[in-house]
């Protein structure tokens, strides 16, 4: 057997591709690495050696391979696997109780910008149950080529993704809204390194219509997408008046200006959550919805749909950082309920969806991203325990209940908004509008609320966004 220096962990990596000899090759020139390679596992590799290590088996024998080798560190090199693939050659390494890791970006290594120290977190397509959607942005560019774009939230993980990809179907200029300026700042930053694109950052809130109406006026933008919301669930049910502030008043003061000024398309973010809502921020942004799809009714209106999204991975507010760290540090994880469960996306396919949907949209209409089936929240976290490179067995788990507002299942849908969709859409299902009629008298049902109690506003919220067609009498 090959002597080895004690203090260096005995390693396996799998994969003999072109990640797994970068990898051999950095390992190799870097004398400081804690890493003494023992061999490499590749199923189509036919060499006996990839740059003098010994290639000792098929990725089906991880298990064999560490017992008689002796190994103590697996690395995972082999970066165009699928979700599902990577899963499962994970939990392999995790039956044998071998610290698993997977190799960082190829590029990012080639660029100096990774090395074996990084090596990364989560990617969060590999939680999915099915392929991450992709997006052709050159049959997009038509779309958005010359054209001033605003983009509200736009220092959010949602709104700031989606600056990252309506760049890439080259707009004239693109503005940067937010009240966060650090947020703004930072996104602003980091694209004007990169786009030709004009970029304006903004310091504004969508509850200050005064200020809407000076930007619109100064700026005339085209096209918008609305990202600024309060999206936590238990957090709006104690700032109810927060969220009918930000989330319906917000929304209908940008609806208006956009009216005023002409825009040609208004694409709004919403949630799964309103759908027959139970909580606040379910409710306000299933008001906005309606604020969003009744401008549509109006003599020389513009283009104003609707973009629903899942659980999006990785977003602010998302549980699964809170688990991928509970996991990492070995602390229990805190579940809410055992039969929880959810529609996933990602960030990029989120923003992606928005894009697209934005280039077909006729008016009125709810796109949501075909996201496969739901996941439940604990097979999330069993997947997470498989990447963090540990057992099941070695992660506690605690259910704490569900939290005010929070249902276990979610819908994407409701009855009256399901439709046969003539165009076909690959990656998006595109429901119709029941936005009840009357709703330009939203106003006065807003006046109304803005006198209640928290508690009084919350009732009357919830009550409105489940039985609209009684409320409308008694409201408007």
């Amino acid at each position: 057997m090959k002597q080895t220096d004690k203090t260096r962990k005995r390693t396996l990596i799998i994969g003999a591709g072109e990640a797994g000899r970068l990898l051999i090759q950095y390992l190799q020139m870097n004398v400081s690495c804690n890493f003494d390679v023992m061999g490499v596992l590749d199923d189509q590799v036919n060499e006996k050696a990839v740059l003098g290590i010994p290639v000792v088996g098929t990725l089906q024998a991880i298990g064999s391979v560490v017992q008689e080798k002796q190994i103590e560190h697996i690395i995972l090199a082999i970066p165009s696997l699928k979700p599902r693939e990577k899963i499962a050659i994970l939990n392999r390494c995790s039956e044998t109780g071998i610290q698993t890791e997977i190799m960082p970006d190829i590029e990012a290594i080639i660029r100096g910008e990774g090395s074996m120290a990084a090596i990364q977190n989560i990617d969060y397509a590999d939680l999915l149950d099915r392929d991450e959607a992709q997006q052709d942005h050159n049959k997009l560019t038509p779309r958005f080529a010359g054209k001033t774009v605003l983009i509200t939230g736009a220092g959010g993980s949602i709104g700031s993704e989606v600056v990252r990809q309506v760049a890439k179907c080259m707009p004239k200029t693109i503005i940067l809204l937010g009240h966060g300026e650090n947020s703004i700042y930072n996104i602003h930053r980091e694209m004007a390194e990169k786009i030709d694109s004009l970029l304006i950052p903004i310091i504004a809130d969508v509850q200050d219509k005064e200020r809407l109406s000076e930007v619109f006026s100064k700026y005339q933008p085209e096209i918008i997408y609305h990202a600024a919301a309060h999206k936590h669930v238990p957090m709006m049910e104690l700032n109810v008046r927060e969220a009918v502030k930000n989330n319906i008043i917000g929304t209908k003061n940008l609806v208006d200006v956009s009216y005023e000024n002409h825009v040609e398309l208004f694409i709004m973010i919403s949630t799964d959550k309103s759908v027959e809502p139970t909580s606040v921020m379910g409710a306000t942004k299933k008001l906005a919805e309606w604020i969003v799809q009744t401008k549509n009714e109006e003599e020389g209106s513009g283009i104003y749909s609707i973009v629903r999204f899942g659980n999006v991975l990785g977003s602010r507010g998302s549980a699964i950082p809170l688990f991928w760290e509970q996991i990492k540090s070995g602390k229990t994880v805190t579940i809410t309920h055992p039969d929880m469960e959810r529609y996933f996306m990602t960030i990029s396919e989120a923003s992606q969806l928005v894009i697209e949907a934005g280039s077909v949209a006729k008016g009125g209409e709810v796109f949501i991203l075909k996201m496969g089936t739901p996941q439940k929240i604990i097979e999330i976290v069993n997947k997470l325990i498989i990447l963090a490179g540990k057992k099941k067995e070695q992660i506690e788990m605690k259910f704490i209940g569900l939290r005010d507002g929070e249902k276990i299942k979610e819908e994407l849908f409701e009855m009256e908004e399901i439709a046969e969709s003539e165009d076909g859409f690959a990656k998006f299902y595109c429901g119709k509008s029941r936005a009840p009629r009357k709703m330009e008298n939203i106003g006065k049902w807003i006046h109304l609320v803005e006198l209640m109690s928290e508690d009084e506003m919350r009732q009357a919220l919830l009550k409105f966004a489940n039985e609209r067609a009684v409320l409308e009498k008694e409201y408007v």
